[in-house]
């Protein structure tokens, strides 16, 4: 064949997927099932389901600020009341101790049996009296320091996620360790030992506490983010030894070699919001490598990439601009929806309406490519034309492809502008994928466009699916179910079966295949619709791993494409169409 049959045929190609897309745009079909998959990629923005509430804080600052001084008050109500049963639980004892002398001289002038029973009496009534007294004790102290520290964080307008509420925690944690409320020694000299030693060094260790707080205030003042690291590291250093201790230290020393000084409030909070995240997953390093003496290499790059990522924004001071974000976010409540995470409902509306939606649409509209010609009597014009049958099929395959991609970016681009609309908030942030051992940054919209384009490659597969059942039947409808079919059953054949099951479904159906070429956990994929669902409680940094990381996904879906390809191209060309 020359240059100018070459030229020719493909001439005759780009004439046919150019009839193919006009004939496929003038359907309703595709129409409608964009038109339906914003529809109900809007609608999901206000279906009130808990488990699709937000990542982050579950309460905006100043709904907190107004339970932190409504639980102020409470304290103050409590230590007002608990302080008059101390000093009527006090009168009590004096009256028990007196009583227990009594019955214990009494025992010693006349031991017998009736003695013997005041006299346990009476000593009960004195322990349980020394150990209500003791309680009451530690409890009127722990309410004043948590009042105290109620009053710091109004103050200083230190919310829960504030890296400064971490030492005032610990602060009243240490005192807590020591001094329990809930302590109760049946023994008389244990209790009575208790009481004395609390009579004795309550006060004092109580103005120890409160000298503390107050040395604080500078530094909250002045969010001095390197003061609070070194406190917290010291508060580590006084634990027990276990993992989590190992793994705390190792991450404060870790950001203690960095320059702090251009770390502001939101950046600190951050930054320890990560270490809290590195610290359990350091400690589950750990703990595997001790019992098992090795860790999986996914959790090992995963923790790789947190510390990395916290080297670099610790060296470039972390942006305040990033800082203020994850503040806004944890102040949001979304109107309609309270206490959702934006960048979560967007993920999920889109996965489980808008592609879902997609996918039927590609699928029915594959179906009906060649079956529906058949059918019609449409593609004899073709076959009597000077075209190859070859040609006919891959003209439609890329009608597909074209079809699933410009559907796929429509859907997307429409729900993170709706989303974005609807929830008021239009930057929503950044997430991370990995290039080797070096954390990127992706903006959420392109991590989000992405995963939607690798969720796009599923589509198309099950468009060929339908494309390949309709060139070797004429019924659209079993080329439409059987697809649908194969899809649920992927789906939910992984999490109903045991680990046989799932062995196969890993390595032979296509599903877990596809969700390997690009394993987002930031931007939820199609592919994964069940774990949309899980309930998730706090924010945790997310992960993008390295695009085709597993190569033998790759290769395996390539293989599929090729054969799906091949037996639909054979099937068409050796069918009797006439």
């Amino acid at each position: 064949m020359n240059n100018s049959d070459n030229i020719k045929s493909g001439n005759k190609l780009a004439a046919l997927y150019k009839n193919e897309m006009k004939r496929a745009f003038g359907r309703p079909l595709v129409w409608i099932g964009l038109a339906l998959a914003c529809v109900l990629t809007l609608a999901c923005f206000f279906i009130p389901i808990n488990n699709m509430k937000g990542l982050r804080s579950t309460e905006s600052d100043e709904m907190y600020f107004a339970q932190l001084n409504d639980s102020l008050n409470s304290s103050r109500d409590h230590i007002t009341e608990y302080t008059a049963q101390l000093e009527e639980s006090e009168e009590k004892l004096v009256q028990f101790k007196a009583d227990y002398d009594a019955a214990v001289n009494a025992l010693e002038a006349d031991n017998n049996i009736e003695t013997q029973k005041e006299k346990s009496r009476a000593e009960k009534a004195y322990v349980d009296g020394l150990n209500g007294v003791s309680n009451l004790m530690n409890r009127i102290v722990r309410l004043k320091i948590s009042a105290k520290i109620s009053e710091l964080r109004l103050e200083y307008r230190i919310t829960r996620w504030d890296y400064r509420s971490g030492i005032l925690n610990a602060t009243r944690e240490e005192f807590e360790r020591t001094h329990l409320d809930s302590m109760v020694d049946p023994k008389l000299n244990g209790a009575l030992q208790r009481y004395e030693r609390l009579v004795a060094e309550l006060p004092e260790d109580e103005q120890k506490v409160f000298d503390k707080l107050e040395s604080y205030i500078p530094a909250i003042e002045a969010e001095d983010f390197g003061f609070f690291v070194a406190e917290l590291r010291s508060v580590a250093e006084a634990e027990e030894d276990s993992f989590a201790r190992t793994a705390r230290l190792e991450a404060y020393d870790f950001i203690a070699k960095t320059d702090m000084k251009a770390v502001g409030n939101a950046g600190g909070s951050e930054a320890i919001r990560k270490v809290d995240e590195y610290v359990a997953a350091r400690a589950e390093q750990l703990k595997n490598n001790d019992l098992v003496k090795g860790v999986s290499p996914k959790r090992t790059f995963e923790l790789d990439t947190q510390v990395n990522l916290l080297a670099a924004d610790l060296s470039n001071g972390i942006s305040a601009s990033r800082g203020e974000r994850i503040a806004k976010y944890d102040r949001y409540i979304m109107p309609r929806q309270d206490n959702t995470d934006p960048n979560r409902i967007i993920n999920q509306s889109l996965s489980f309406a808008g592609m879902l939606v997609v996918l039927l649409t590609v699928i029915a509209l594959a179906a009906n490519s060649i079956a529906g010609d058949i059918r019609s009597g449409a593609v004899k014009s073709l076959i009597i034309a000077p075209v190859s049958r070859s040609k006919i099929v891959w003209s439609k395959i890329l009608m597909v492809l074209t079809v699933t991609y410009l559907l796929t970016v429509a859907v997307t681009i429409f729900a993170l502008l709706a989303g974005s609309a609807v929830t008021g908030i239009w930057d929503h942030g950044r997430v991370l994928y990995n290039a080797g051992s070096t954390p990127r940054i992706l903006p959420f919209w392109l991590a989000t466009l992405f995963s939607s384009l690798i969720d796009g490659v599923a589509v198309f597969f099950f468009g060929m699916l339908a494309l390949m059942l309709s060139a070797l039947t004429r019924n659209a409808v079993i080329s439409i179910l059987a697809p649908v079919g194969y899809y649920v059953v992927n789906l939910f054949l992984t999490p109903m079966g045991g680990i046989t099951t799932n062995r196969f479904v890993n390595a032979v159906l296509p599903m877990k295949n596809f969700e390997n070429l690009w394993f987002s956990r930031e931007a939820s994929s199609m592919m994964n619709a069940t774990a949309m669902f899980e309930s998730v409680g706090d924010y945790r940094v997310q992960y993008i791993l390295h695009p085709f990381s597993q190569l033998y996904s790759v290769i395996f879906i390539a293989v599929l494409f090729a054969a799906v390809i091949w037996a639909a191209i054979d099937g068409f060309c050796r069918r009797d169409i006439t």
